[in-house]
């Protein structure tokens, strides 16, 4: 496979039936640790760093979808997968 055929495998079988991709309604924000931090975004844990309010990545992966910021960031990457979002 190439990394192309994995792409358009990817986009055809997880796209949505509109081209505007919504961002998940995160549930209630749960405390994580003694430190009183809220709970980081499947992205921001993925790559073991904090997660800030102006998270770009937190909207469209939330803590309870770890698998799903796995496979993205498997075909595209992190920085290409933030730069697509922030546009």
């Amino acid at each position: 496979l190439t990394r192309r055929s994995v792409a358009r495998s990817f986009t055809m079988s997880t796209a949505p039936a509109s081209n505007d991709v919504e961002p998940e309604v995160l549930e209630e924000e749960e405390e994580e640790g003694g430190g009183g931090n809220p709970r980081r975004c499947a992205a921001c844990k993925y790559l073991r760093r904090r997660c800030g309010h102006g998270c770009v990545l937190a909207p469209y992966f939330p803590a309870s979808r770890p698998r799903r910021y796995a496979n993205v960031h498997r075909v595209f990457g992190a920085s290409n997968v933030a730069r697509l979002l922030q546009v």
